[in-house]
């Protein structure tokens, strides 16, 4: 495996390695429930040293904040339903409408 190149400068390879890693945690992590966890991984590589170091914290959502984060931000979404996740967000006496939205549009909560 060739690090440096001509064709790959090392913030690229970085980055792709980074979204790679995170890819794979998220299929693999149950986030179901928030969690806390920690690892470390330093690989020698000849010329250079690479420190991996991974965190798992809880965000604070709840994961039905979590979901509607999600729809909150996805430009897909109708502007009803993304307004819904919004206030779902928000808190308040209007959540109950707001899940009632949510509900209508999908699978909600998420499966």
């Amino acid at each position: 495996m060739t690090i440096f190149g001509t064709e790959n400068s090392t913030h690229t390879v970085i980055n792709a390695g980074m979204d790679m890693a995170a890819d794979h945690l998220l299929d693999q992590l149950d986030c179901a429930e928030p969690s806390t966890a920690h690892g470390e991984r330093t690989l020698h590589c000849g010329t250079v040293r690479v420190r991996i170091r991974v965190d798992v914290e809880p965000t604070g959502l709840t994961a039905e904040q979590a979901v509607a984060a999600v729809i909150a931000g996805d430009e897909n979404e109708a502007p009803e339903v993304r307004a819904a996740a919004r206030a779902m967000l928000a808190g308040g006496p209007c959540i109950e409408a707001a899940r009632k939205v949510l509900a209508r549009s999908g699978p909600w909560p998420s499966p």
